[in-house]
């Protein structure tokens, strides 16, 4: 079944319109769980149970954990669900229903204790009143409560049989410490209404009652803030060891990281839905439906479930069941919540079922309160998808692109940023990594003994917005622009063209004039290597080659031999779009000469160096992936981590480095195949590329057995060779 499609309840979907537009927000998540809660509220406080023989009789009762932004109107709906949506029908429970059912109950509890007591009716009645009242006064919902308190709350509920013990706990993440023994004791009374009593020491100053055996149903809502609640600390931990102890089962979840506003309507059309009189006239209905259930005749009902329902209840614990074992091990919570989540069903249910006066739950009621348990469970899965905090750190850090922040910085602004030095340290290496993965760049460096971070968050390159800038001139009049990949090859043929791979700031290019943004790498090759073979040791990168006015000419090679020279260009598209000072970009450039299987020129590794095209140029195209630029880019944990790995291949040459950095387990027979395939077509004959293969696997730290390179590897290059001849 598809939950998605199942409809809402009405009575609460229509509380949810009305406060959608009181509070001009249009979080409905948010208030869809606190108009349900408050219907809970009537039903519970009446002392409506559930009969099933599933269950046997349970109390209908609530918990909730709705979280939101500030901002969102909790305070401004709260007035208007106890006021205007409940607010008749507590003045009314209150005032006659509860004190009428207290009373009718004392007498009936009375006449049975009497005969047991060996004591009058009238005694035990005077005793039973004066427990009662020094209980104290009775309160409908309150914010705090200590364990002694709810449990003698309690023992006065019991002795009305009626009523509900209600808490609302505003700002969770804040009150949350404070509340531990609260919501240790509210563990127990969920499931029906029990709790165990403490034994105390009898006085004639503190006198143990009798005990009053029932239940008494407990609901509790909590509102939070996620960044409060979800801030990285010890609250956090501590959030998410009640969730496993026992409240992702129990609780109804909401969580809310949008405040959407209304914005989108004109000035007459808010004043029309403000204004709009259907509005109260519902909330008014809403009302004296509720007002209409304060009555001792509807205490302590009794809603049965039919078999039907039942069986439609079964199908859906089945299904969740299912779903919950499908989970991974390590989802422990959310496993029992789902596991769990009929039982919460089966009581909203029961709920819908007291508010429109129907003496059994129907299927409709069942299929109500499962959109609601979805909802729920996809926000719960939302609070274990929360950012981290170190995901948070990140994307701070690159938030505040081209701002260097300290230390200092960064605990004044982020609250979760605290504690230990290696706390902290671990936290920056988790932001670092994490943003290697999303496209994050945090650089780390040191100025008087301070360190400073600074970061960025990196734009993926658009093939069709390749940046670059041209000029028939040498220095000036260039003009800024976006081309396509695929018209490249029409450009590097444009006769006198002069081209760079950045833009300039005025026409003018110069090192100061020129920005820093750049996706385009260009590498000059003067005869280091064939063409062939670049294009060979490329093949899996997206590049355009094309020759440059010198290429083909003839040099010397050995004394009297003269043989042409390969002179071309390689332009690489880059994964993601740099900005990088001059400082930065030369040394970035050098890296990538590091890591190029082949010399190339460095003297063009400035931000304003510019190329020539060539109109007779051989032009060459390939597609695959685009170069990577993170392990190149200075001050970072990448760029650390190659520059140490390429410690160990110092001795080699580059076009060893290629292949030796190609060296991983598994593949290291085909890489040095691969490295003799190339030798050989670089004209190399078999003795010398066995002599060449050895000495490179002599450099590796974890090398070949040499046997199979002259068996295996030398066997495949002799195949080819005789293959080709």
């Amino acid at each position: 079944m598809d939950y998605s499609t199942l409809p809402y309840n009405p009575i609460a979907e229509r509380i949810v319109d009305i406060l959608v537009t009181k509070t001009q927000n249009n979080s409905r998540e948010f208030f869809r769980l606190q108009a349900n809660y408050y219907i809970n509220l009537v039903a519970s406080v009446m002392g409506t149970k559930i009969n099933t023989e599933i269950t046997g009789t349970i109390p209908i009762n609530m918990y909730g954990i709705n979280l939101g932004i500030s901002g969102l109107g909790k305070t401004f709906s709260t007035n208007i669900l106890e006021n205007d949506v409940i607010g008749a029908f507590k003045q009314r429970f209150v005032q006659d229903v509860f004190p009428a059912q207290a009373e009718h109950n004392i007498a009936l509890t009375a006449q049975k204790r009497c005969q047991m007591l060996n004591m009058s009716y009238d005694e035990v009645l005077d005793r039973l009143t004066k427990q009662f009242k020094s209980y104290g006064a009775f309160k409908f919902m309150f914010d705090s409560a200590t364990t002694p308190a709810i449990k003698q709350f309690r023992h006065m509920l019991l002795l009305a049989d009626l009523g509900a013990i209600n808490i609302t706990i505003d700002e969770i993440g804040s009150n949350l410490e404070a509340n531990t023994d609260t919501l240790t004791t509210f563990l127990e009374l969920y499931d029906k209404g029990l709790v165990r009593d403490k034994l105390t020491k009898n006085t004639d100053t503190s006198v143990r009652h009798t005990e009053i055996f029932g239940s008494t149903p407990a609901n509790i809502m909590m509102f939070g803030t996620p960044n409060k609640l979800l801030d990285g600390t010890k609250t956090e931990e501590a959030y998410f060891d009640f969730l496993d102890t026992g409240y992702a089962r129990r609780c109804f979840f909401a969580f809310t990281k949008l405040n959407r506003s209304m914005g989108e309507l004109t000035p007459e059309e808010l004043y029309n839905r403000l204004t709009d009189k259907t509005q109260e006239k519902d909330l008014g209905t809403i009302s004296n439906r509720m007002f209409a259930l304060a009555s001792t005749n509807y205490c302590n009902l009794k809603i049965k479930l039919p078999k039907v329902t039942g069986i439609e209840l079964l199908k859906y614990r089945i299904d969740c069941e299912k779903r919950a074992a499908a989970l991974p091990e390590h989802c422990e919570i959310q496993k029992a919540e789902l596991a769990h989540r009929y039982f919460k069903v089966l009581k909203l249910a029961g709920a819908y079922a007291f508010i429109e006066m129907k003496p059994e739950i129907s299927v409709t009621h069942i299929y109500q309160a499962i959109r609601l348990a979805e909802d729920s469970g996809k926000a719960l899965e939302q609070m274990f998808k929360r950012e981290k905090p170190y995901e948070r750190l990140a994307k701070f850090i690159a938030g505040n692109k081209g701002k260097q922040l300290t230390q200092v910085d960064l605990v004044n602004e982020l609250p979760f940023y605290k504690g230990a030095a290696s706390v902290k340290n671990e936290m920056m290496n988790s932001a670092i990594a994490w943003g290697y993965k999303n496209n994050i760049i945090i650089k780390k460096s040191f100025k008087d003994s301070i360190e400073f971070f600074e970061g960025e968050t990196l734009e993926e390159t658009n093939l069709d917005k390749l940046v670059l800038s041209y000029s028939k001139e040498l220095a000036d009049k260039y003009v800024n622009d976006e081309l396509k990949f695929d018209t490249l090859e029409h450009m590097v043929v444009h006769e006198g063209l002069h081209w760079t791979n950045h833009h300039t700031t005025n026409g003018h290019r110069s090192e100061k004039t020129m920005k820093s943004g750049f996706n385009l790498l260009v590498l000059d090759v003067d005869g280091s290597i064939g063409l062939k073979t670049a294009m060979e040791l490329l093949k899996d990168y997206t590049y355009l080659m094309y020759t440059t006015k010198r290429h083909g000419q003839l040099v010397e090679v050995a004394p009297n031999v003269m043989e042409p020279e390969d002179r071309f260009r390689i332009i690489l598209p880059t994964n993601y779009v740099l900005e990088l000072n001059a400082e930065d970009f030369t040394t970035f450039m050098q890296g990538v000469k590091d890591w190029c299987p082949f010399e190339v020129d460095s003297s063009t590794f400035q931000r304003s160096r510019k190329w020539l095209c060539n109109d007779k140029a051989e032009v060459y195209i390939n597609k695959g992936k685009l170069f990577d630029v993170l392990p190149f880019i200075p001050q970072t944990k990448r760029y650390d981590e190659y520059k140490k790995s390429q410690l160990s291949l110092q001795s080699m040459s580059n076009l060893e480095r290629w292949f030796a950095a190609q060296m991983v387990e598994g593949q290291r027979n085909n890489i040095m195949a691969q490295f003799g395939f190339l030798l050989m077509d670089s004209g190399f004959n078999s003795q010398e590329i066995q002599e060449k293969l050895l000495e490179f696997n002599s450099k590796l730290q974890n090398k070949l057995d040499e046997k199979e390179i002259l068996s295996t590897v030398m066997l495949s290059i002799r195949n080819r060779q005789n293959h080709t001849n």
